[in-house]
């Protein structure tokens, strides 16, 4: 009998199948071989969990050599500065009202640098944790009773990645340094005081605002005194001359003295006000016209001839005078830093402060005067907070509202040299 051929087709796949062997390719070999062996495998892994535990460990012991060199202290860092650093004392609370400071110091840095186009400041360009003023928040005080150890000498010459390296120091032994990320923190038992370093921008504004501190001044003025003689148009005399003395007498000399405040404004321009004395006691003399005598040169009945000749008299009065008052204006600097020169111009209001007795044609008390001033000054200074001065001035009445007896009013005017001192707060 003859098979179906689908029975046929069935046989011939089953004795395929009986008959089958693997023979794998050339790449598959390739790739067995690069397959290690189950044996190497295992024997890798005591290799692998060695290297994981070296770098556990390692990381471990940084973390306690951290915790044991930085017992409750207070720790400051710095960023890399260029400039040797100004230190300032910080004791107790004083330190977060310093850290504030510097804040905000920092963030008016970071406007002024947007007004000026400059790069603002950033993460990428401050040293990791270690901006201007940083602090760490946690700080322990030791006990308020202990005796505040010597203080330790800043060290300028530390350097590091050949930059200059700032530290800060604290009260208390040493027990490490640590200069990583080009910041050197010194660490000590004692927190109780603390000196830092502080940033170059604070120094630059610190510098600023030491330029515009208020003053007070002093100042003693000789003076030699001079007045403008105006003649009244109503009273039918002529003023023949004002007998005056010479430029320099010392019938002329008086005095002044003042004492005020002053103040920088800008880099050129100060401000100063202040109260001043101003004494003088001077004679003023002057000739005038007289109705004059009639003298008879010939006569007889017929014809008479006359010569009139006019008298001259002269006259004195004293011209004394102590006024108070106040004055202001503004001094512009020239040139010059250790001796400075200073042009300045201002105002004077002076009150009469005598009332006079008597037939005195002057009355001081009622009268009053508006001055102007110009004046040059040569400045030298002592030290940081002291300086004296030279000072030539010029003073005249722009307004002189005078009680005087006479048939012409009074300008006054006067020339002198001070002498003054400056104390800077």
């Amino acid at each position: 009998m003859k098979s179906l051929p689908e029975k046929d087709f069935w046989n011939a796949i089953r004795n395929r199948l009986e008959n089958y062997k693997e023979e794998p390719q050339d790449d598959w070999l390739k790739i067995a071989g690069a397959i290690p062996a189950a044996g190497e495998r295992q024997g890798n892994k005591p290799v692998n969990l060695a290297a994981d535990l070296l770098s556990v460990a390692s990381v471990v012991m940084l973390v306690w050599t951290l915790c044991a060199v930085t017992p409750a202290a207070r720790i400051w860092t710095l960023a890399n500065v260029s400039t040797p650093p100004v230190t300032e004392k910080v004791n107790g609370q004083e330190a977060d009202r310093l850290k504030e400071d510097n804040e905000r110091e920092l963030k008016e840095h970071k406007v002024e640098q947007n007004e000026k186009g400059l790069p603002p400041v950033t993460k990428e360009t401050e040293s990791k944790g270690n901006r201007f003023g940083d602090v760490l928040k946690k700080v322990e005080h030791n006990d308020a009773s202990q005796q505040q150890a010597s203080l330790p000498e800043l060290d300028n010459d530390a350097k590091t990645n050949g930059r200059d390296t700032r530290s800060a120091h604290i009260d208390g032994p040493e027990e490490s340094q640590d200069t990583t990320d080009s910041v050197q923190t010194v660490v000590a038992a004692k927190a109780d005081t603390v000196f830092f370093a502080v940033p170059p921008i604070l120094q630059q504004k610190s510098k600023t605002r030491r330029k515009f501190r208020p003053s007070v001044y002093a100042v003693i003025t000789p003076s030699f005194a001079y007045q403008k003689i105006v003649p009244r148009r109503d009273d039918n005399i002529n003023i023949q001359k004002l007998n005056s003395a010479g430029l320099v007498s010392a019938d002329r000399l008086g005095y002044s003295l003042e004492a005020g405040f002053q103040m920088q404004v800008s880099n050129h321009f100060e401000l100063y006000a202040g109260f001043l004395y101003y004494q003088q006691n001077l004679l003023v003399s002057y000739s005038y016209v007289t109705d004059g005598d009639v003298e008879t040169v010939n006569g007889t009945r017929e014809k008479w001839s006359f010569e009139l000749s006019p008298g001259e008299a002269t006259r004195t009065f004293r011209y004394a005078m102590k006024n108070g008052g106040a004055s202001a204006g503004v001094l512009y600097h020239i040139r010059g830093r250790k001796l400075m020169h200073k042009l300045g111009a201002g105002l004077q209001y002076q009150k009469g402060l005598v009332r006079s007795q008597g037939e005195y044609s002057y009355n001081n008390a009622s009268s009053s005067y508006l001055n102007y001033q110009l004046l040059y000054r040569m400045e030298y200074s002592l030290s940081g907070r002291t300086s004296i001065f030279l000072q030539p001035q010029f003073v005249h009445s722009l307004v002189a509202d005078e009680v005087l007896r006479e048939p012409f009013t009074v300008k006054p005017y006067r020339a002198g040299l001070g002498f003054g001192l400056l104390y800077h707060f």
